[in-house]
């Protein structure tokens, strides 16, 4: 039988494995506090579940090395399953994204490249914290929605470019400097 502390080293493993699973499929400040908050259980429980091979390998053999291996299941396991509930998260919002770009007139935007905020319906704010457009160099427009934010400047988003070429704006790149291609035409940034 597995004495109670590795039940518990399982049970927060657990709890960790989906803060954190939630927080990489959608970044806010309650996400980061609640892992600040379980970042000393965690680490606690990694402790106990190195030592509990040492404490019960005569009784429990092999069954000893699962808080080990819940806690590093914990940790490795939410990467892929937090990209995986990310990209269920745009495909869910794709629609309310699209119909954002569809709706801006690529006319009423400044052509000498200035980035215009746009507003959002009441509808969309659960989803969208900002909504800024531009025409790029090339002519395509541009579109950043900005759907994720952190502390103190970390926020997250996509971008929509109607050429499917992420823009070359040096300002544009100050912003975002990390990219990843989503689908033709959206790519997914982060700052």
């Amino acid at each position: 039988m597995i004495p109670r502390r590795s039940i518990v080293v399982v049970i927060v493993a657990a709890v960790c494995f989906v803060a954190l699973s939630v927080f990489k499929a959608h970044q806010s400040p309650l996400g980061q506090v609640a892992l600040f908050l379980l970042t000393p259980a965690y680490l606690g429980c990694l402790v106990v579940s190195v030592i509990e091979p040492f404490r019960s390998w005569r009784t429990n053999k092999f069954l000893a090395f699962v808080p080990f291996a819940a806690c590093i299941l914990a940790w490795y396991g939410s990467f892929p399953v937090g990209s995986f509930l990310q990209s269920r998260l745009f495909i869910y919002n794709l629609p309310r994204f699209q119909a954002i770009v569809d709706g801006i007139q690529s006319e009423s935007l400044p052509t000498n490249g200035t980035t215009k905020a746009i507003p959002i319906s009441t509808a969309d704010q659960n989803q969208v914290q900002h909504v800024f457009a531009h025409m790029a160099a090339d002519g395509s427009l541009v579109v950043e929605i900005d759907t994720e934010n952190g502390f103190p400047v970390k926020h997250s988003g996509y971008v929509y470019s109607s050429s499917g070429i992420f823009p070359g704006d040096p300002k544009f790149h100050y912003r975002w400097p990390y990219v990843d291609e989503i689908q033709p035409k959206w790519f997914r940034v982060s700052n």
